[in-house]
């Protein structure tokens, strides 16, 4: 592939869509971090490529995810190693909301609003 080191973003035809995948380099310049601090992440389990050979590639998620621990990590002082458990937590709050939620639309719908 030519320029490949400009080359930002990889594609993937699948499906007629098109997926774009990071490099890890591609996190470090969207995310401002090293890329010593992405691959320790990576080594803690915090973010998971979706494919890891000849190189790891990311989906647009991860960087919504590293974006989302950094903020964690400066604003709230916690440290990566616990990242893990705070990430999977908020992951379960937003699970349990959108059921709330869907819980709710489908209540409303079948016995009718509350009076």
């Amino acid at each position: 592939m030519a320029n490949q080191d400009r080359q930002m973003i990889l594609y993937e035809e699948h499906k007629q869509t098109r997926i774009q995948y990071l490099r890890i380099i591609d996190l470090c310049k969207e995310s401002s971090l090293r890329a010593d601090l992405i691959r320790r992440l990576l080594n803690l389990g915090l973010i998971d490529p979706v494919q890891t050979r000849p190189e790891p590639l990311f989906d647009e998620g991860t960087l919504l995810r590293v974006r989302r621990m950094l903020r964690l990590h400066h604003d709230l002082g916690i440290g990566w190693t616990s990242l893990g458990l705070v990430m999977d937590l908020l992951d379960r709050i937003h699970e349990l909301e959108t059921e709330n939620r869907q819980l709710r639309l489908l209540m409303t719908s079948t016995v009718g609003p509350n009076r």
